[in-house]
């Protein structure tokens, strides 16, 4: 199985290509995951690491569970045979196979360090927003299509479910934005909710009792060069306002 960063990413691609009427294979979408991971120094996975959250991700678009996509077991041109995922009015031969012959030849020594996320700590993924997952949000009674409130405090972020927020008195100074929990049951908490807590940046962790989910920045003994350099741009390069909105309700997906 790959990170829950790797994981974020893999959902994306998929919902893209899906959303594009793309025809691909698990291989293709490992490619675009690794290449999008690079942008911000997410640890690579390799395709055989990825494979089966492929798969499990695109059961969700699959005609057994009332979606449009289907998948056919082809020749591409690798070593086995290998499952077109393709829309049901498509033919999958119509699939261009990649040219592997790249593929084969032995891996370059990244010229970026690799880096690994620390044990509890939660990266962004290649857009710098933070996913927040599924069994976190179940402790407080979020599920998919509900809608979630973020409040901004100073160097945190609370999450609650609509129902409860309304309970609550927030002060002026306590921005909240709205985001809606997708059918994964997850979350995307944009850059720009978090540097309205001043905690744009990398890696979070997150705390929750029955009522609520707190964002906090992951405290680390010390800090590289490279992961400050990768903190500094990702928390400088987040979204406008109304780019943020876009990416919570998903329209920019």
């Amino acid at each position: 199985m790959c990170s829950s960063a790797n994981a974020g990413l893999i959902q994306d691609v998929c919902r893209e290509k899906v959303t594009a009427g793309e025809l691909f294979t698990a291989f293709d979408i490992s490619l675009e995951v690794q290449r999008r991971a690079k942008t911000l120094f997410v640890p690579s996975e390799r395709h055989r690491d990825m494979k089966d959250t492929i798969h499990e991700t695109m059961e969700t678009y699959a005609t057994h569970n009332g979606g449009e996509y289907s998948r056919t077991l082809m020749d591409v041109g690798a070593p086995e045979k290998a499952f077109v995922y393709h829309h049901i009015t498509n033919d999958p031969a119509n699939y261009k196979a990649l040219d592997r012959s790249q593929f084969d030849r032995p891996a370059l020594t990244p010229t970026v360090p690799s880096q690994t996320t620390p044990d509890g700590a939660f990266h962004v993924d290649a857009r710098g927003t933070l996913c927040a997952l599924a069994d976190d949000l179940r402790h407080i009674g979020a599920m998919p299509g509900m809608k979630i409130v973020a409040v901004a405090g100073n160097g945190k972020v609370k999450l609650y479910t609509e129902t409860f927020a309304q309970t609550l008195t927030f002060s002026k100074d306590e921005p909240q934005t709205e985001y809606t929990v997708d059918k994964y049951g997850n979350v995307r908490i944009t850059q720009y909710t978090l540097r309205q807590a001043n905690i744009g940046g990398v890696l979070y962790s997150f705390e929750h009792n029955d009522s609520s989910i707190t964002i906090l920045p992951w405290v680390v003994q010390s800090t590289t060069p490279i992961q400050q350099a990768v903190a500094d741009a990702v928390a400088d390069r987040s979204p406008s306002p109304i780019q943020a909105d876009a990416l919570a309700d998903g329209t920019n997906g």
